[in-house]
This record gives C-alpha cells, sequence and structure tokens, in this order.
C-alpha cells in the first residue's frame, strides 16, 4: 500500500492519478477540505495505531507522524470547537462553515485541471 499526503494539490492529485491508472493499491491522507476538490474519496478512521504505521511506512519521520496523532486527537477531543468573533471583527461579515468557504475559492487551492474529471481512489 502506497499512503500520499497532500493528495489534493497539483502535484499530489497527478500522483494520485498515476498510481491509480498503474493499478496501485493507493490511500490518500486528507483532510475534510478534500470534499471541497471534487474527490470522490471513502473516509475511514483509523486507529491512532494503523495511523501512524501507514504514515510511518510512506516515509514520514516518526516525529511528523507523532505531531499529527497529537492534533487529530486534540481536534476529535474537541480543541478546534471554539468559535470567537474574530471574523466579524476582521472582515465585517459573520464566519461561515470552513466547507463553504473551500467550495467558494476551490480554484484557488487546488490544482487540478479544469479538463480532467476526479479520479476515483
Amino acid at each position: 500500500m502506497i499512503l500520499v499526503t497532500g493528495a489534493t494539490g497539483r502535484v499530489g492529485y497527478r500522483l494520485m492519478e498515476a498510481l491509480a491508472d498503474a493499478g496501485a493499491d493507493v490511500t490518500a491522507m486528507v483532510r475534510v477540505e478534500a470534499r471541497a476538490a471534487d474527490l470522490q474519496v471513502e473516509y475511514q478512521d483509523q486507529p491512532a495505531e494503523r495511523a501512524r504505521e501507514l504514515m510511518l511506512a510512506s516515509g514520514m519521520p516518526g516525529w511528523e507522524a507523532d505531531g499529527y496523532l497529537e492534533l487529530f486527537e486534540w481536534v476529535r477531543e474537541g480543541g478546534a470547537d471554539t468559535v470567537t468573533d474574530t471574523v466579524r471583527q476582521v472582515t465585517g461579515a459573520d464566519p461561515r462553515p470552513v466547507q463553504d468557504w473551500l467550495s467558494d475559492a476551490r480554484g484557488s487551492f487546488f490544482g487540478r485541471p479544469p479538463d480532467r474529471s476526479p479520479p476515483v481512489f
């Protein structure tokens, strides 16, 4: 199995496409933002031990894998749930879900060429 991080970016997208076309067993580590990239993604929650194993097998250093696992646990425990009025103070507009904002700004973030249909992973 090949683990690819950054599968929604310009290089990662092309790499995932090439690996899938070659018949490789490919897994992508993506965030929820991948939904805004029009990728057909099957999400699977992995136990921390399995996630670390996959990250290390992809060549990620142990310190980085451990950092991701710590971040994932912090988010899972509600660490990112705090809502502030900073967006309103800075922009004058009400905050909105990141998924809505990403969908509107998708072309600025995701490098998939417009003439290609999304791959299925």
